[in-house]
Parts: structure tokens; sequence; C-alpha cells
């Protein structure tokens, strides 16, 4: 353990502590469990003296976390990790329908925690995530596999919702948040001050931008529905959707503003149902900027490093603005 680092009283089981190397100025928070190499082993599952759980400089371990390692945990500087977090190299197995499954040998794999990160509470990693540099994990994902660099990641199983691009900040970008009584240099249209009046709160929001494909209802000149399926994301208070030509769902709202969307979270509630958000609206078509809205969505749906539209030189396209009028479906906005 370095210099200045501590355990909070009451501690946690600590089990394999000659495998575990804990860095300078870090806390272990209460009731943590530490758990490294096998419990009737003679030492750890790894190679050599290499110890098998590593947690680096000012680092914070929140109250009821449970780090378990057989072979490899790398946790960087600096990364903060809320209560009740899991995170564990091996898991398992259930290849062997023959055997139960509490009794064969563990598929292990192992994880690493990039420095500057934080994971919020009730994250579960599970074998073989390797989570880059200053990544937010939102409480209740579960993580397995690469997550890049600079991210935000949310979900079972966790995906990206948000990134940083160089040259272009956050994607989408980031809602300041203003205190009372102070003043930003934003557009205050897309202030969060706007949002007591607003349809838009935090939970319609995350629907909205977390990367779920939406289903568009339009009405046709006879005034049957169309149905199509679009990318949505958020800008100054308004759901937008990109289009690259003058589709079907494009006249249909220049004739007639009425839109419902809808779209599924892959959340289910206490009840056992599936969440799903219904947004009731009037809608405008501008002209142009469909081409850098479909680019910022696509970062959000397809990944970081995708470029899209794939040709040079897109048409300027068209973005549908929806005003939100009401809100139904199943979930916490309609608590």
């Amino acid at each position: 353990m370095g210099a200045n680092s501590c355990i909070a009283f009451p501690p946690g089981s600590v089990i394999g502590e000659r495998a575990i190397e804990i860095g300078a100025e870090t806390m272990i928070g209460p009731y943590v469990s530490l758990a490294a190499g096998m419990p009737l082993a003679t030492g750890p599952i790894g190679e050599g003296d290499r110890p098998v759980i590593v947690i680096g400089d000012r680092c914070s371990i929140g109250r009821g976390t449970s780090i378990v390692g057989l072979r490899e945990i790398r946790i960087g500087d600096d990364v903060a990790i809320a209560p009740n977090v899991y995170i564990t190299d091996h898991n398992h197995s259930y290849a062997d329908v023959a055997v139960p499954i509490a009794g064969q040998w563990p598929a292990i794999g192992s994880v690493r925690i990039g420095s500057g990160s934080w994971l919020g509470t009730g994250v579960v990693v599970l074998p073989g995530s390797d989570i880059g540099t200053h990544v937010t994990v939102a409480a209740g994902s579960v993580v397995r596999g690469p997550v890049p660099d600079n991210s935000v990641v949310a979900g079972a199983p966790a995906r990206v919702v948000r990134h940083y691009a160089g040259g272009k900040g956050w994607i989408p970008p980031i809602r300041p948040i203003a205190r009372s009584g102070a003043t930003t240099d934003h557009d205050p249209e897309a202030s969060v001050t706007d949002l007591p009046e607003s349809l838009l709160t935090d939970h319609v929001r995350h629907a909205l931008t977390s990367g779920h494909l939406a289903h568009l209802v339009t009405l046709g000149a006879s005034g049957d529905p169309q149905v199509t399926l679009v990318w949505v994301g958020i800008e100054n208070n308004e759901i937008v959707a990109a289009h690259l030509g003058a589709w079907q769902k494009v006249r249909n709202i220049r004739r007639d503003p009425r839109v419902v969307l809808s779209i599924e979270t892959g959340e289910r509630n206490d009840h056992g149902l599936d969440e799903y958000l219904v947004v009731y609206g009037r809608a405008r078509i501008t002209e142009g900027g469909a081409a850098d809205l479909l680019q910022k969505l696509a970062w959000v749906y397809i990944g970081p490093d995708v470029k899209f539209p794939p040709m040079d030189n897109p048409p300027p396209g068209y973005v549908t603005r929806i005003t939100p009028e009401r809100i139904a479906g199943v979930g916490p906005w309609t608590t």
C-alpha cells in the first residue's frame, strides 16, 4: 500500500493481500471487498509474482464495492468508483450442459480501467473489459469489451452515448448547467434552466440521445400514417432528424406538421415491462445542415470514428425539427 493511502472502517473482506497493490493517496471505502487469487490456493492465478489487482494513485473506491480478480485487474491513477460497483476478471462458464454451471472452470479475461475515469453507482465490469482513459460509465451499466478514451457509456450492455472528438468537442454537446441566478455565454434556448417549462426532462433527453432508433409517424395526403425509422438528437429543445432527400416524410410534414415519435429504450421497469417513450408534437422542415447533423448522429449510432454520410460532398438535405406537445409511454417520464 502506497503512502497516505487507507482503508476506511469498517473494512470489507481482503483475500490474497500479497497479490494486491495499492498506490499512494488512495482511499478504499468501508465494506469494500478485495479478493485476489483462489481462496484455497497457495498463490494467485497470474504470471509469477506479478500482482493480480493493481489500484493506482489518488483513487477512491466507494462503499460496498467488490473487486475480485484471478488473473489481472488494473485500475489506473485518479479513478473514482462509486458505491456498490462490481469488478471481476472471471465469470461462470456454462459451455458443458452436462455439468452444473457452478462446477465448471471460470472463463477469465484481464480487466483494465484507464486513468481519470469515473464509474457510477451499481456498475458491473465484466471479464475482458478494457475501459479507456477519461471515461464515464453511467450508473447501473454493465461493461464488457473495449471502451474508447474520452467517452461516456451507458446501458446493459454499455454502449457509447457521448464522446470527445478533437476540434469538435463533446458529441452530442454537453448541456450547460446554470446555477440559480447565474448567467452563461451559451444559447439560452439550450440552457438547463429552461427544463421546468419543457417536456424534455432529463429522462426524456437521455432516451432520445442514447442511440436508440426512433419510429417517426407522419400523415400522408389521404390521412394515412407513414412510418419510418430515423436517428434522432436534440437541438435547442427540439427533437431533430436529418434527411438527404425530400423523402415522403419530408413532404408529409410540409403538408401536415402533426407527428408522433416512439422509441424503445431497452430498459425495464420494476414491474418487468419494457420501457418506451412516445412523443406527440408538431414538426417543421428546415433546408440545409442535414450532412452535419447526420455526422453528429452517426458518432452516437454507429461509432466515434465513422464518416457519415459516406460520400464526398453530400447534398444539403433537410432537417426535421419537432416541438413536443405531449409525452407518453412507459417509463419515468410518465410518473
